[in-house]
């Protein structure tokens, strides 16, 4: 109760202090982690050092791209959208594409291995493994693959809201090209459109990386905004996905709040949250309470969201409800116990009771001769010593 609280305490003071600028949708977007609005990038709080440039051009590839597949013009995008709103969303989930490169990944430089080594044995073991090992675990898998100092450490995670064709591509796609997008390097974080890869020269510690790897508006043309709607269904939502993620073994976990506005028409705030199952609840859930502060802050005014790291997924969405589409993990496997033992049948009882009474018999009848033997010896002796007795008295 405490916990909850202090989460909507903490995300109030942020929604609180920003419903001045909640007049209307910005359509600010991050690329990495850094911020591009309308009037070029501004530098949010880089921890990775992303270049401006190269974001810039990653955003302008995405853009070619959508307007390749999307058409030439803005009008013929609306006809395509869904009919009570026009929803443009940004990156990853506009009209289903799906980018083979990784976000910025994070490629360490130091004591790097060389082709032919043994930790690049080990390494390839990992990855080529991946797609089986995390298919079979529920699109989840934490593993390592060789021994001693060039044991290879790792784990993949596909997003609870995409299905489980996407997630396979994800994972062949990223398992066959990260030792080109980072060659040579013993430490490796990546986040895709659909999963995330992590793997390292060292155990991966079962703690939330707080930090986020990309941010994005997921803009609603045309929904409704208002200074109180927003913050009135966000805060609750944030609140109630950090708690409740804590208790769910899976580690996805979705809910819904009620989204006042303007218009007549009722509509909810949809969310889903997300870790790696490695993570205890505690973990997750700071995990999850973090990102929904950096959410506020980021885009306050927005009906939309996404933010994506290598520990954490968290994405809401006004009026369209966000499922977990992934199929679950498998249910453990019963404990094995001894077979139990078989009966006796009904023959063995009754050649058993059998062979009892006939050794009882046989013990009876020799006790019994025994005892006859005796009796007729001590009677003779009694005999002769009455005769013995009679001789004596007839000699006096």
């Amino acid at each position: 109760m405490q916990v909850a609280m202090d989460e909507r305490q903490d995300l109030q003071a942020v929604t609180g202090n920003d419903k001045r600028n909640m007049s209307e949708d910005t359509g600010t977007s991050v690329c990495g982690e850094y911020q591009i609005n309308s009037t070029g990038m501004e530098d949010v709080k880089s921890t990775k050092g992303l270049q401006n440039q190269e974001c810039l051009e990653q955003k302008e590839q995405l853009a070619r791209e959508e307007r390749h597949n999307l058409g030439t013009t803005t009008e013929n995008n609306k006809m395509n959208m869904l009919e009570h709103a026009d929803v443009l969303v940004c990156g990853q989930y506009q009209n289903g594409l799906t980018h083979t490169k990784p976000f910025n990944p994070f490629c360490s430089t130091s004591d790097n291995y060389t082709d032919g080594s043994q930790y690049k044995k080990n390494l390839d073991q990992f990855l080529a493994a991946l797609p089986t090992a995390a298919g079979d675990n529920g699109w989840f898998y934490k593993g390592s693959a060789g021994s001693g100092p060039d044991a290879v450490f790792g784990l993949i995670m596909c997003f609870a809201d995409r299905d489980a064709s996407d997630c396979l591509y994800c994972i062949s796609t990223a398992s066959a090209g990260i030792t080109t997008a980072c060659p040579g390097s013993r430490n490796v974080s990546a986040a895709y459109d659909v999963c995330v890869l992590r793997y390292s020269a060292a155990p991966i510690p079962a703690t939330a990386d707080l930090g986020y790897v990309f941010a994005e508006p997921l803009t609603a043309i045309g929904m409704p905004v208002t200074s109180e709607a927003v913050p009135d269904a966000y805060v609750p939502l944030m609140a109630a996905l950090s708690s409740g993620i804590a208790f769910d073994p899976s580690r996805s976990f979705r809910s819904s709040m009620a989204y006042s506005s303007t218009g007549t028409q009722e509509m909810k705030m949809y969310g889903l949250a997300q870790c790696t199952r490695d993570l205890n609840g505690s973990e997750c859930s700071t995990c999850i309470r973090s990102y929904a502060i950096r959410l506020g802050k980021l885009f306050p005014s927005h009906t939309g969201c996404s933010i994506k790291g290598y520990s954490c997924y968290l994405r809401y969405l006004v009026s369209f409800p966000i499922d977990i589409t992934l199929p679950p993990a498998p249910a453990p496997a019963p404990p094995t116990s001894s077979p139990p033992t078989p009966e006796p049948s009904k023959t063995g009882i009754v050649i058993g009771v059998s062979v009892g009474s006939v050794s009882i018999m046989i013990i009876l009848a020799i006790f019994s001769i025994w005892l006859l033997r005796r009796r007729r010896r001590r009677q003779a002796r009694i005999l002769e010593e009455a005769r013995e007795q009679e001789l004596g008295e007839g000699r006096s």
